[in-house]
């Protein structure tokens, strides 16, 4: 009976790694690396810091020079690719607003075009982690999407370039990036346990796998 059961293990654990790409990606910053993590603008930096997250290591983001905007950005394979296929359903963050005068924090995905944004929090107290959720459907119209709170750069600001649908922008993600916009005033920022969400079957296959982390608690 445990051979039987570990075949079936085996098999579903392969099947499920087969079918799915970019899923259940977990990054604490618990090794005090950046790993494949970059600044998201020319006047940002990142750096890994080995205590103070939530709890452990977490990535500071910060500007080296005035800007109106910090964070951080990743293209590796683990992160991108097509989440209509992958199964991908919602990304969590946890944020700390160190220094700064802030007036929105961003989840981003980007495809071919100038992507598509989410609202992390919209009540910037400095000093304490804050952590948000969002789960959607990849296949969403752009009309069901911004019903669901997402909005395109081109939204806030008609000037800039226009993004993808959403629906083309998940299927083809080159970038996810957290994103925090200020008023040029010392930004410094932090970001822990950044996760992608599989769907739910792909999720009891990768807890059944042995494959999914467990996120981090707040202390």
């Amino acid at each position: 009976m445990k051979s039987t059961n570990l075949l079936l293990f085996v098999v579903l654990t392969a099947s499920f790694v087969n079918l799915y790409g970019a899923v259940a990606c977990i990054e604490n910053w618990d090794d005090n690396s950046i790993g494949q993590w970059l600044a998201n603008t020319t006047r940002s930096e990142v750096e890994a810091i080995i205590s103070g997250g939530n709890p452990g290591g977490y990535l500071q983001c910060y500007e080296v020079e005035n800007t109106y905007a910090i964070g951080a950005l990743n293209k590796n394979s683990a992160y991108t690719g097509n989440y209509v296929s992958d199964g991908i359903v919602g990304v969590s963050a946890d944020i700390l607003l160190e220094s700064g005068n802030y007036r929105g924090v961003w989840f981003r995905f980007i495809g071919s075009g100038n992507g598509w944004l989410f609202p992390i929090t919209e009540t910037f107290t400095p000093g304490i982690w804050i952590s948000n959720e969002v789960t959607f459907d990849p296949s969403w119209s752009d009309q069901q999407a911004r019903q669901a709170g997402w909005l395109t750069p081109h939204d806030k600001n008609p000037a800039a370039t226009p993004s993808s649908s959403f629906h083309e922008t998940m299927q083809n993600v080159g970038c996810v990036e957290i994103r925090f916009e200020g008023y040029c005033s010392d930004l410094v920022a932090g970001i822990d346990n950044y996760i992608l969400i599989p769907e739910p079957t792909s999720l009891v296959l990768l807890s059944l796998g042995g494959l999914i982390l467990p996120r981090k608690r707040k202390a």
